[in-house]
């Protein structure tokens, strides 16, 4: 099996393909770790962060695809675990309700201001 993964002294165990690896450490850094605020999985030195990498590699090493170990995640452990969430309807309804509202109270301080010169 060509992602068999191998084991340095001290060391996180590594996929012994080298583009399979690449993959992974590609992986690593789009996801948060969930225990450690503000700091991606490929930093993190936390069990969980170590675990969840342990298991992404494992799952690249048997067969899996980038995309199935993605939705596997999904599933597990939410959205959260992405570091850039995917575009939706509701996140989008996040970032621009706020920049509505400061239109709208924009446009009625001006009226209100307008009203009050004249």
């Amino acid at each position: 099996m060509m992602g068999v993964l191998e084991m340095s002294e001290g060391a996180e165990r590594s996929l012994r393909n080298l583009e399979l690896e690449g993959v992974a450490l590609d992986l690593f850094r789009e996801l948060r770790c969930l225990v450690c605020e503000g700091e991606s999985l490929a930093a993190s030195r936390a069990p969980f962060a170590v675990e969840l990498r342990c298991a992404i590699r494992e799952r690249l090493g048997g067969g899996e695809t980038v995309n199935e170990v993605r939705a596997w995640l999904l599933e597990s452990y939410g959205a959260e675990i992405f570091a850039t969430p995917d575009l939706s309807l509701g996140s989008l309804a996040l970032w621009l309700i706020p920049a509505v509202v400061v239109v709208l109270c924009v446009i009625f301080w001006r009226r209100v201001t307008s009203q009050n010169v004249n």
